[in-house]
């Protein structure tokens, strides 16, 4: 007969986005559900933001994940939450799920790791799967491996919901992992073979998020995520988007409006962000899609990630607008041709302008990204950034983050450091990411001192910013700081203006 209870728990652990549910969450559920498995999400982190004293939820923003990230640090957290989380282990505790599933992404890894510890000393004896961006490699793993080898039964890499459901295929018929794509163990000290998961599905199958069973009156905005695509056109030198997705693959248009419409009908909501790295990657698809909901007659607001590439037109801005988009948010990185051809980005100079315009024009928010302390980098490239910022300000709405280049496994400045020159700090330490060097030409404290340049300068123009990786370049403080009193209005931020 079948289970009473639900075939596997879904955990998402704290710290994340509290505006809106986590997509990877939904994604899985909704298609472990349409395959046959009763399904149970615990969004704890959420749960521990809703509960939260006021003074404490800036550990939510991403400037503070050294709090959750740094070992020196995390134990500070922890104690100051502890109540909430031992509470949080004792209801997976009790669960009639034999499997449970968390999906890991940094900084959450810490907390995940002292969840398994507190469940093992409860003597829970049940399936313990991790994936997610912080299980891809092995590296990424051994943070895993290093602290409680033994309590987590498989990891997942890459794409997860065909992985999970094969595995939950498995366990019914009383098997093991073994022959499962996208899946590997720790077995005498090792990672096991693994076959790579390759796309097979449609993303329209694939990807179709319900968001059944997400607290979704606790979230601060109605705002839900979705996906229109995965994998991105373009491939630049700092981001892990095509290591981890790999392929680029698109839904149809009919279906993502479909699905929009869906999520309207059952949730109310009628405001949504789209999670891909650039919604625009499949020109023709996208702009079918802004025609379709225009001419669907739902009234729905959302925004998303766009590349700026030269084959937009002026009209597709219209078109997008027409569609219900009102904020589009662009990598511009840099205001160095020399420096965007090194970071192997697609975008140029002058198409970026031409799309900041364009939003504008079409009476759309523009937002833009920033990153400084790219290998090659020098300070006459830093200088056109800053040139970029003066005489783009009647376009730019917001910065959405100021970063130093923050070096992320699998990306190209990582899997070939040697090659950009840099040298990353013996052992790698919990702080190789950001303490890395080329010389004396490109340091740590450069790079602090042209994110510090970078805020000066946008405080003069009065542009807003919303994250920042001061503190992380900077090094640990030794006390939490008090709230940024230059970070953007959270209403902007969460797209409620």
């Amino acid at each position: 007969m079948p289970s009473s209870g639900p075939d596997i728990l879904l955990v998402s652990t704290p710290p994340w986005l509290v505006d809106c549910p986590q997509l990877g969450l939904a994604t899985l559920a909704a298609y472990a559900q349409r395959s046959g498995y009763e399904t149970e999400v615990l969004d704890l982190n959420i749960e521990l933001y809703s509960r939260a004293f006021p003074e404490q939820r800036f550990l939510w923003t991403m400037e503070e994940k050294n709090y959750w990230e740094r070992s020196n640090l995390f134990s500070r957290t922890w104690d100051l939450f502890r109540k909430g989380l031992e509470g949080a282990i004792d209801r997976i505790a009790l669960s009639e799920a034999p499997v449970i599933g968390f999906s890991v992404a940094a900084p959450k890894q810490f907390v995940t790791i002292e969840i398994l510890r507190g469940l093992a000393r409860r003597g829970v004896r049940k399936k313990i799967l991790l994936g997610g961006p912080a299980c891809q490699t092995a590296p990424e793993r051994h943070i895993f491996t290093n602290r409680i080898p033994d309590l987590v039964d498989c990891y997942v890499v890459g794409e997860g919901e065909q992985s999970l459901v094969e595995l939950l295929d498995s366990f019914r018929k009383g098997e093991g992992p073994q022959g499962v794509a996208g899946v590997t163990r720790w077995e005498n000290d090792v990672f096991t073979p693994y076959t790579p998961r390759k796309p097979t599905l449609p993303m329209e199958v694939l990807s179709r998020p319900t968001y059944d069973g997400f607290p979704l009156d606790r979230y601060t905005t109605p705002c839900l995520v979705v996906e229109f695509s995965r994998g991105c056109v373009s491939d630049c030198g700092f981001c892990q988007v095509r290591s981890q997705w790999g392929t680029f693959r698109v839904k149809k248009a009919r279906a993502m409006v479909e699905e929009l419409a869906d999520l309207h009908q059952r949730h109310g909501t009628d405001l949504f962000t789209f999670a891909d790295p650039a919604i625009n990657g499949h020109r023709r698809q996208f702009l079918e899609f802004c025609d379709l909901l225009a001419a669907s007659g739902l009234k729905l607001r959302w925004s998303a990630l766009l590349l700026a590439l030269w084959n937009l037109e002026p009209g597709d801005f219209e078109r997008m607008r027409a569609a219900g988009c009102y904020r589009l948010e662009v990598g511009a990185e840099t205001g160095s041709p020399r420096v965007l051809e090194l970071m192997n980005k697609s975008a140029t100079i002058e198409s970026t302008e031409l799309a900041l315009r364009s939003i504008k024009a079409a009476g759309m928010q523009s937002v833009i990204f920033l990153l400084t302390g790219f290998p090659g980098e020098l300070e006459e490239d830093f200088q056109m950034t800053l040139d970029f910022v003066s005489r783009n300000r009647p376009y730019i709405d917001m910065v959405r983050s100021v970063n130093a280049l923050y070096l992320q496994e699998g990306t190209d400045v990582e899997v070939h450091a040697a090659r950009y020159g840099i040298e990353v700090p013996p052992d790698r330490p919990e702080t190789w990411n950001t303490r890395w060097r080329i010389g004396d030409t490109n340091t740590p404290g450069m790079r602090l001192r042209r994110v510090e340049r970078l805020l000066e300068h946008l405080a003069a123009l009065g542009i807003p910013y919303q994250l920042t990786s001061l503190d992380e370049t900077g090094g640990d403080r030794a006390a939490p700081p008090a709230p940024n009193p230059g970070v953007i209005a959270p209403a902007l931020a969460c797209g409620l203006s």
